[in-house]
C-alpha cells in the first residue's frame, strides 16, 4: 500500500478523512480514549503528547498538563513553554506512534475503526493551519499523523490474532486479559506515603 499522499488533492471520497481537532473522532488524539503508558495514566492522547515534552526537563509542568481539564488546555500549557526542548522534534514521530499504538491496544471500538478503513488513505485535514501532521490547507502536507494511523493498521493486519502491536520500545500486550493484569500490578505497587 502506497501511504504517501503528499502532492495530492484529496476529497472525503478518496480517503478516509481524520480529523484531528475534534473531540468527536475516534482517531482524534482529543478523543475522549483514556490510555495507560509510561506507568501513568492519561485523559487522552493529546494529553500524554504534551506531557512527554516536558516529562524529563520539567515533570512538576510536565504533571500540570497532564492533569489540565481538557486537550485543548494541555496544548495551550505546553505552548506556554514550547520553544527551546532539546531534541523534541526528532523524537516527535516516534512517541506519538508509540500513543496511537498504546490507544488501538487499549480501546476495541478504535481497533475496530481502523480495521474498518481497510486500504484507504487516511488523512489528518482537521487542522489546515498543521502541515507536519496532517495536510494543511493548500494539502500538500505531510500528513504524518494520517501516515502513522495507517503504518499501525498495516502491522495490525499482519498479526491479527496474537493481540500486539509494535511500538518503538518493543511489543505491547493488546489482549484484555494481560491488560487487566498490568493493571493491576501498577495499581497494588506500594507507593510511599506523602
Amino acid at each position: 500500500m502506497d501511504s504517501d499522499v503528499i502532492g495530492s488533492p484529496f476529497t472525503q471520497s478518496d480517503a478516509f478523512v481524520l480529523a484531528f481537532l475534534t473531540i468527536d473522532g475516534l482517531f482524534s488524539n482529543w478523543s475522549a480514549h483514556q490510555i495507560d503508558i509510561w506507568d501513568q495514566h492519561f485523559a487522552t492522547v493529546e494529553h500524554a503528547y504534551q506531557y512527554q515534552k516536558f516529562a524529563d526537563c520539567d515533570p512538576a509542568w510536565a504533571e500540570q498538563i497532564k492533569t489540565a481539564k481538557s486537550p485543548w488546555l494541555a496544548k495551550c500549557l505546553a505552548r506556554e513553554r514550547d520553544s527551546s526542548l532539546p531534541g523534541w522534534r526528532r523524537r516527535r514521530r516516534s512517541i506519538m506512534r508509540e500513543l496511537l499504538a498504546a490507544k488501538i491496544a487499549q480501546h476495541t471500538d478504535v481497533r475496530e475503526a481502523l480495521r474498518s478503513t481497510g486500504t484507504r488513505i487516511i488523512i489528518e485535514k482537521g487542522n489546515p493551519n498543521e502541515s507536519y501532521w496532517g495536510i494543511g490547507k493548500d494539502q500538500n502536507g505531510q500528513n504524518v499523523l494520517g501516515k502513522l494511523w495507517m503504518e499501525l493498521r498495516q502491522e495490525q493486519s499482519r498479526h491479527p490474532a496474537d493481540g500486539i502491536v509494535q511500538t518503538s520500545h518493543g511489543r505491547r500486550p493488546t489482549n484484555q486479559l494481560e491488560r487487566l493484569r498490568q493493571k493491576i500490578v501498577r495499581t497494588y505497587r506500594p507507593r510511599p506515603w506523602s
